[in-house]
């Protein structure tokens, strides 16, 4: 019998556990969880440990408002490949009235292996899964579920590989909600190749052949389908010195394209065979020129970094030609120093003949290399209207939005960062972004952060802490330190500790989601309780309740979502207890 503050939680003939990091076949301890989706949900892992390389777990569970079901996992390790393979399956759905699934495949060669074979299969039963069992996705973009096979073959300074990948699109009924699949390639088949010499010199290659489809349940006449075979290969050359570098380069972009209907517009209509090559001159010359200068009393090294790039990629008109996997960058602070195009991918190559400077400075503590400060702008000069844009629009602005962003931890225990986007244009900041964050201790921190973004019509507000609200404390004492002391371990008051996030919405008055939770450690047990509010689409959020009773080196009893995993996911810079 396991007892708890004198109650017993757990009974059973005989109970057995490891006290080492050896495996054990058993009963893993059982998890409750509850939401507004499926109600009160009880699973029971069984661990089986197969063999040294091998093990799985079986989860039996009860969903009230849906049936019982199970969850597997399959896991396996050996010199040349490792994997895992999930399962989840509702045998019947009363609530959907029919049979779930979720199935996650991972296989992946060892690093050191120069023959390798990865694949990845994540596919479910139907549209909705994602919002009634998040967790059984797996996915990243949980509407998004890929499906690859890759072989790859490394060999000298060259690597060629082949690739099938397809998608399985979770659309929605709900008019605003649609998602945008991207194209399956079927087959893939690429080389690539990276030659460096001692001299500065650096040659990149790679070519790549590819058939574009589109997924099932997209029509074919909606999006063009076709295959691709393109070209990309760059020459630099680098010269550098401790204070400055500056690096020529000479790029190409080639492509040539079979489509199996005739393109139904642009200049190039009713054309099946396209093909075109476009290059790309850049200079990048950066410099890093340092000083020593005082502030405060205090001798700091400040450096100034100028950098200056230059650009010219003639113009190809593109109009009517396929988009099998380009998309328009972010126009941000980083990417406008860039000399690359203004697109991913391959199919869109934006004109360019343009130069843009940028400017940093920074104030550094000698002894340790603490940054104190740091201040940056950056602004772009256009030479030639640019006529391949994200938006098809011709751009004549001939300076660019202003970036202005800057960070620093002067006052102890506070870090302030911001950035802005403002346009000479129309007199207006279009972005920006502010935040900052007090952290006097362990177990301490405060966040608050404001990102507005004009051109997207966009504005988010965002709160996150952790501060200790009752109890003994000492901001001097590391958490383990504290933690372990045989006179904190033994005593009868703990430390109630309160922790949460919030992102608010102010153009349309709404909390887009939130999680609240307190956390009490007493010592040698831990309780945390946290609730998790989270939108679900337009008009559909999923609130959550997580408990857990953490006997520490014992183990981990929950009820709810696993709270530690939430907050360790969801809270910037949250630290755990032990």
């Amino acid at each position: 019998v396991l007892r708890f503050l004198g109650m017993p939680i757990l009974a059973a003939p005989v109970i057995s556990f490891p006290l080492s990091k050896e495996r054990k076949t058993g009963w893993l301890p059982a998890s409750v969880e509850i939401d507004s989706r499926n109600g009160l949900q009880l699973s029971v892992p069984f661990y089986w440990n197969i063999a040294p390389h091998r093990d799985a777990t079986l989860t039996p569970e009860m969903i009230t408002r849906r049936g019982a079901g199970i969850h597997s996992e399959f896991r396996y390790l050996d010199l040349d490949y490792q994997g895992a393979l999930k399962l989840n399956w509702l045998p019947f759905d009363r609530v959907a009235k029919q049979s779930r699934y979720g199935l996650n495949l991972q296989h992946t060669a060892a690093p050191q292996n120069p023959h390798q074979i990865n694949l990845q299969v994540m596919r479910v039963s139907d549209d909705s899964y994602w919002k009634d069992f998040s967790k059984g996705v797996g996915s990243l973009t949980p509407r998004l579920l890929s499906t690859h096979l890759e072989a790859r073959q490394d060999f000298s300074n060259w690597t060629s590989y082949a690739r099938i990948q397809n998608w399985q699109v979770l659309q929605s009924s709900v008019a605003g909600e649609e998602i945008e699949s991207p194209y399956q390639r079927a087959p893939q088949l690429g080389v690539r190749t990276q030659q460096l010499w001692n001299n500065g010199l650096r040659l990149d290659i790679e070519g790549e052949f590819n058939r574009f489809t589109t997924p099932a349940g997209v029509s074919n006449g909606a999006l063009p389908t076709g295959t691709r075979l393109h070209s990309l290969a760059s020459l630099s050359w680098t010269r550098r010195s401790p204070a400055w570098m500056i690096t020529p380069k000479l790029s190409l972009n080639a492509a040539a394209y079979t489509m199996d209907a005739p393109l139904n517009r642009g200049a190039d209509m009713g054309q099946r065979s396209l093909s075109r090559w476009i290059p790309t001159l850049s200079l990048d010359s950066q410099w890093v020129l340092e000083r020593e200068a005082r502030w405060f009393d205090a001798s700091l090294r400040q450096t100034l970094e100028p950098r200056l790039v230059y650009s010219y990629t003639p113009y190809k008109n593109q109009n009517g030609w396929p988009n099998f996997d380009s998309a328009a960058k972010d126009f941000n602070f980083d990417s406008i120093q860039s000399a690359e195009s203004q697109f991913s991918g391959i199919d869109r190559v934006a004109d360019a003949h343009q130069v843009t400077g940028s400017l940093h400075t920074r104030f550094i503590l000698p002894e340790n290399g603490t940054e104190l400060l740091r201040i940056g702008l950056a602004q772009r000069y256009l030479l030639k209207d640019q006529r391949i844009t994200p938006d098809g629009i011709l751009l004549t602005q001939r300076i660019s939005d202003l970036f202005l962003m800057g960070a620093t931890s002067i006052i102890p225990r506070w870090l302030l960062n911001t950035s802005v986007q403002y346009s000479p244009e129309v007199s207006r900041i279009q972005r920006s972004t502010v935040g900052v964050s007090f952290k006097p201790g362990p177990l301490r921190l405060l966040t608050l952060a404001h990102s507005l973004d004009r051109v997207g019509r966009t504005e988010q507000i965002t709160w996150a802490w952790q501060w200790p609200v009752y109890g003994p404390s000492n901001l001097s004492d590391p958490p383990l330190i504290k933690a372990s002391s045989e006179a904190y371990a033994n005593s009868c008051r703990g430390t109630w500790y309160s922790v949460g996030k919030v992102n608010y919405n102010p153009r349309e008055s709404r909390v887009v989601d939130s999680l609240a939770g307190l956390e009490y450690d007493a010592g040698c047990w831990i309780a945390r309780v946290v609730a998790r509010r989270q939108s679900a689409g337009l008009k559909e959020s999923i609130t959550g309740v997580g408990i857990q009773l953490e006997l520490v080196g014992l183990s981990r009893l929950g009820f709810g979502t696993n709270p530690v995993q939430v907050l360790k996911e969801n809270v910037g810079g949250y630290q755990a207890l032990r």
